[in-house]
């Protein structure tokens, strides 16, 4: 039983508002891949099927989480058009649920989880990605423009948040984690 007097002049806390800098995006980031190195190990002993899709979900919520705070947020995404398009969808270019699948397997670690490739796409091109049954998978995660390729044309067509233009064609995950390591 609940007393309710516990409820009695209750004041929510007013709680401090964190400023953006490198600092707290560090923060951030420390915090989310110990928590997603926490998540995998549990992943690993989960002994119901349930359990693993609940601890899927946190992985998913996590990197979602990193992804809107440490880089939409901050830089827009990692890439994008080179032709601005007035309607934009911020896109991860392995999949999420990839990411999640890569991470529990262990091919690459929370940190490179939190790092994968997003990009902010033209509306008309996400929806070419979704027509053509691209929207939670990808052919090659270390070629990963492959899967904007198998839709359109990607020659010339995206740059870097620091308007870097981006060879399709040779640019790979590694190529990724290099570009990404100059950011922080």
């Amino acid at each position: 039983m609940i007393d309710p007097a516990q409820f009695d002049n209750f004041e929510q806390p007013v709680l401090q508002r964190v400023q953006r800098t490198a600092d707290s995006y560090a923060v951030t980031e420390q915090y989310v891949t110990d928590n997603l190195e926490r998540l995998t190990a549990q992943y690993q002993t989960a002994e119901h099927p349930q359990t693993a899709r609940l601890i899927r979900d946190d992985i998913d919520r996590s990197l979602r989480r990193y992804h809107q705070y440490c880089v939409q947020q901050r830089w827009g995404a990692h890439y994008r058009e080179t032709e601005p398009a007035e309607n934009t969808v911020f896109e991860h270019v392995i999949p999420n649920c990839v990411t999640r699948a890569l991470l529990l397997a262990g091919r690459i670690t929370a940190e490179q989880a939190c790092r994968m490739p997003t990009c902010v796409l033209s509306s008309w091109r996400d929806r070419e990605l979704r027509a053509q049954g691209w929207t939670s998978r990808t052919p090659n995660c270390w070629q990963f423009w492959q899967r904007y390729e198998l839709c359109f044309a990607t020659a010339g067509v995206f740059e870097t948040c620091t308007a870097e233009r981006v060879d399709t064609a040779t640019w790979t995950l590694q190529e990724h984690f290099e570009f990404v390591r100059t950011l922080s």
